[in-house]
């Protein structure tokens, strides 16, 4: 009857633990927010073209690409 009583305490024991193992996951407290400032990619490329000039001035379609459709 001992081995009978120490399972179910042992069996307690571990539901227990698993049960506080969820309850810590779903009631962990928010992350921070971000800092404010954030900080962005600049807009201006090292030769002083915009950045989407810069892309259409090494595009060159004939090396491959995506397909012109016609219309």
């Amino acid at each position: 009857m001992n081995t009978d009583r120490d399972a179910t305490r042992r069996r307690h024991i571990r539901d227990k633990s698993i049960i506080d193992h969820l309850a810590r996951e779903l009631f962990k407290p928010p992350p921070e927010p971000a800092a404010e400032k954030t900080e962005h990619p600049k807009s201006m490329t090292d030769t002083g073209l915009p950045v989407e000039e810069q892309i259409r001035k090494e595009w060159d379609a004939s090396k491959g690409g995506l397909p012109t459709f016609l219309v």
